[in-house]
């Protein structure tokens, strides 16, 4: 597979009509190819949008994630001691597997867990993850493995400036699975610089589905998404200095 034909393939799956292994296989070369990667910056975030179809003001549930659970080999390098960095090349090529695993299975993306503990929840595909409980927004800490994004840097400040109570701290899939059962967790969100926000509708965790909250997209998913693009775009005050005039 060379590399134009690889950058032809993948504007084919920015338009929906890519599947399978060829899809699988396109994506696996851009991840070890700086020549493809580059040509195809114009389109990486179509592809976000099209597959966590972030669109916050629909009313579907935008995504659906599988956790990966106990050992696996494509993760192994997250194993403490071992890891070189979030957002490590390496590390992100050997997830694509298991996206396609849960592609397959009809998942969006996949929840991963520490590979050590195989409770800690870490990321959702290559976004931070986020759980908002009935009175506390949780995200996992940088522990060197997660990777610090702008946008998850973005919600935390702007959670603050609600008064909300807002904790970077250690969750794991046992506590999210009881919080969808006894209605405590309330919404769940991915966030990245191409999809914003990305709210998460319904988790698999070892062959067992459940709801995050109604289902829906919940009030804050919205109202973020919403106040951050306002911010962008220059419809509301930026109160940050986030904003640079060129």
């Amino acid at each position: 597979m060379n590399c134009e034909s690889v950058v032809e393939r993948i504007r084919a799956l920015a338009e929906g009509a890519l599947h399978g292994e060829e899809k699988g296989a396109c994506m696996n070369h851009v991840a070890t190819c700086q020549d493809c990667a580059d040509a195809l910056r114009g389109v990486r975030a179509m592809l976000v949008i099209r597959d966590q179809a972030a669109v916050p003001g629909s009313e579907r549930v935008f995504s659906r994630v599988m956790s990966r659970a106990g050992y696996d080999p494509h993760r192994e390098a997250s194993r403490r001691g071992f890891w070189l960095g979030a957002g490590f090349g390496g590390a992100i090529a050997a997830s694509l597997l298991a996206a396609e695993e849960a592609y397959a299975k009809g998942y969006t993306q996949v929840l991963w867990l520490d590979a050590c503990d195989k409770k800690s929840i870490e990321e959702v595909g290559t976004s931070n993850i986020f759980f908002k409980f009935e009175d506390e927004l949780v995200t996992p800490p940088l522990t060197g493995s997660i990777l610090p994004g702008i946008t998850r840097d973005t919600v935390l400040t702007l959670a603050r400036d609600r008064g909300l109570t807002v904790n970077q701290r250690r969750i794991t899939i046992d506590e999210v699975i009881a919080g969808c059962q006894d209605g405590s967790l309330q919404e769940s969100f991915a966030t990245g610089t191409a999809a914003v926000i990305s709210p998460v509708g319904e988790i698999n965790h070892q062959g067992r589905t459940s709801i995050v909250g109604d289902g829906q997209v919940g009030e804050l998913s919205r109202s973020l998404y919403d106040e951050i693009l306002d911010i962008q775009y220059g419809r509301r005050p930026d109160p940050h200095g986030w904003v640079v005039k060129l």
